[in-house]
């Protein structure tokens, strides 16, 4: 089972295409401008394309822009009509684009929380293993395979196996769902893998987090205060002894001494306090961790109810209704309308663009 495709002819599926297909239009709707205006601010603001995460971030946007311009139209379009209306080539080049734009987001978070490790643990070597040009590289080839490999299935696999168990006349599905095996496969290989190479990652990440604010909140403690409280004690005895002549004062020798060291200690303290930049560098690591679990933690909302229900149809294909598996689409579809968002919400240059286009007030920004 995948996005846009109908499993039962419109006579036998129970249908409520009112609601939903107010709903798809509202999100297609919102999916395409939104991330037109990221798109557009990624070509207008140059600060954005020098950093490595935007680029990611431009090509995550690229693929929920064609969802709100391709995949949301089909899927509407099937809702209206009860089953595919548009023939066979039309449906097998539909599925090809709409596994390329359910496949290629899990890449793009998962690339996009490697470069957020590396920048943090391999500071010295991070260009050179996911600079600029690698990175670039990295995402065209991965656009090419993946819709290579889909094409493939798609036009290929009925002629490769003989097997046509698709009547494209209402229905529109991938022929190899019929094999059971490789439908598993897939089932592994688009959302098992994925999955848990992204927790892990992410796992990682956050024990790194932990680890380095720990180390920094102990550099940043004081360690002059014994001294200071030394220095203290003496002044005050020195106070005290010439209000009373039968208490023995301490020499001034003694109190430019612990002068002295007092701010020997407060230097040595300083010293610890000074490696700002460090601090900088982790504050601005752990913001860029926050904005990163935003974004995953909403694309895993809108991801995970389609891969259970792809899991429990498969080994139980009746225990999921027709109208269950429908909305874990929309769900799923629903997260390429609020990427734009969450873009704006950490990103400065994106919140400025929004701003620009919508014509907002300045103090949004």
């Amino acid at each position: 089972m995948h996005p846009g495709t109908t499993f039962e002819p419109a006579w036998n599926a129970p249908r409520i295409p009112f609601t939903r297909v107010i709903v798809c239009s509202a999100l297609c709707v919102v999916a395409t401008v939104s991330n037109a205006i990221v798109l557009a601010t990624f070509v207008l603001e140059r600060p954005i394309r020098k950093h490595v995460s935007n680029i990611i971030i431009v090509n995550l946007s690229i693929s929920d822009f064609m969802v709100g311009c391709f995949s949301l139209p089909f899927f509407i379009s099937e809702d209206i009509y009860g089953g595919w209306t548009h023939g066979e080539d039309i449906c097998k080049f539909h599925l090809a684009v709409s596994f390329l734009l359910t496949s290629m987001p899990v890449f793009l978070v998962i690339l996009l929380t490697l470069q957020r490790r590396l920048a943090m643990c391999e500071k010295t070597r991070y260009r050179a293993l996911l600079g600029h040009k690698c990175a670039t590289l990295v995402i065209i080839a991965a656009w090419i395979t993946l819709f290579a490999f889909f094409i493939f299935l798609s036009y290929a696999w009925p002629e490769i196996t003989d097997t046509h168990s698709v009547d494209y006349s209402y229905k529109c599905d991938m022929e190899y769902y019929s094999a059971f095996g490789f439908s598993l496969f897939m089932l592994v290989f688009e959302n098992a893998i994925p999955f848990i190479i992204l927790v892990a990652l992410c796992m990682n990440l956050t024990l790194e987090i932990y680890k380095r604010s720990r180390r920094i909140g102990f550099q940043m403690k004081p360690k002059a205060d014994g001294a200071a409280s030394i220095s203290s004690n003496n002044l005050r005895k020195r106070a005290s002894c010439q209000d009373n002549p039968s208490v023995s004062c301490p020499r001034k020798n003694d109190l430019n001494q612990a002068s002295s060291t007092s701010k020997e200690s407060q230097s040595a303290a300083d010293d610890k306090r000074r490696p700002t930049e460090k601090h900088g560098d982790f504050a601005r690591y752990r913001k860029a961790y926050i904005s990163l679990g935003v974004l995953v933690m909403f694309y895993l909302i809108c991801w995970l109810p389609y891969v259970a229900v792809n899991i429990i149809s498969m080994a139980c294909p009746l225990c999921v209704s027709f109208n269950t598996y429908l909305t874990t689409i929309v769900f799923l579809y629903s997260n390429s309308a609020m990427n734009p968002f969450l873009y704006a919400l950490t990103n400065i240059h994106y919140r400025r663009g929004f701003i620009n286009v919508l014509r907002l007030p300045k103090r949004w920004l």
